[in-house]
């Protein structure tokens, strides 16, 4: 399937630093506003509302560009029923600052439009993150967004059963910028291999080491604070914004060349 890109320029600021926002047709689009925990507690920004207004027509990824230095991610609803996450992400991007901005952050608050719009976990009866290791799924998109745009930090943000009530931060192996992610945000670092076919499997195979920030489920309102400021402490701590003190992960990224499939580019209008 060829992956239709929707250029949309959102938000300019002066200089080089600004925000730009694209839709990529992943194979995943719906209206997210049809999620009820999502209308009861989502902010109303500009930038979120940009992101309910084109979940519809596919993957809504946010750019905040700040001249030289990291490429970081951020990604939250890849399960449309974990949606306090999702809240965090769609909070930090209203509150995120193209002038603070360090490099390139990528903010994309809802992956998995459809199954937010049903609140369902699964994708066409899959687990979604489970098949990032096969071309054309929703994840492996993703996967190959994060390489061609060489990222090099991605914290990807889930709700889970069987959580501490504080938060975890999953990773493969012991790492002291974990470690210190833990201690600034409150969570629990714990050590555990990524299911086959998981996004922090598939990327860390190809170079890109993936921190999986999980909150409990029932977490709530006081879920998505601690989930929103664990992600401002991990863009700080990636060096990505101004006044941050930058902690270089264990392992670094490698350069890794994949095949990208191709896109259609369309144009968009300028919001301002």
């Amino acid at each position: 399937m060829i992956a239709v890109l929707l250029v949309l320029f959102a938000l300019p600021t002066s200089g080089c630093c600004k925000a730009v926002w694209t839709v990529y047709d992943w194979g995943s689009k719906g209206d997210i506003l049809k999620n009820p925990v999502l209308v009861q507690y989502a902010p109303h920004g500009p930038r979120s509302e940009v992101v309910y207004r084109y979940s519809v027509e596919g993957t809504v990824v946010f750019e905040f560009r700040g001249g030289p230095g990291p490429a970081v991610l951020l990604t939250a609803g890849v399960h449309g029923d974990e949606v306090w996450t999702v809240i965090a992400l769609l909070k930090l991007l209203d509150a995120l600052s193209p002038t603070s901005v360090i490099g390139t952050v990528y903010v994309i608050p809802a992956v998995n439009p459809a199954g937010l719009a049903a609140n369902s976990r699964l994708v066409d009866g899959v687990d979604p993150n489970r098949t990032a290791d096969i071309p054309g799924s929703l994840t492996w998109h993703l996967v190959r967004f994060a390489l061609s745009h060489r990222v090099k930090y991605w914290l990807d943000m889930h709700c889970g059963s069987g959580v501490p009530r504080q938060g975890a931060l999953l990773t493969d192996e012991e790492s002291e910028f974990v470690d210190e992610l833990a201690r600034s945000s409150g969570f629990v670092p714990l050590v555990k291999s990524a299911p086959k076919g998981s996004i922090r499997s598939v990327a860390r195979r190809l170079g890109i080491d993936v921190i999986t920030l999980e909150i409990p489920r029932d977490a709530g309102p006081s879920g998505v604070e601690r989930a929103y400021h664990a992600a401002l402490t991990f863009l700080r701590l990636t060096g990505a914004l101004s006044g941050g003190q930058s902690r270089t992960p264990a392992s670094g990224s490698v350069n890794v060349t994949v095949p990208v499939l191709p896109a259609i580019v369309v144009p968009r209008r300028r919001l301002g």
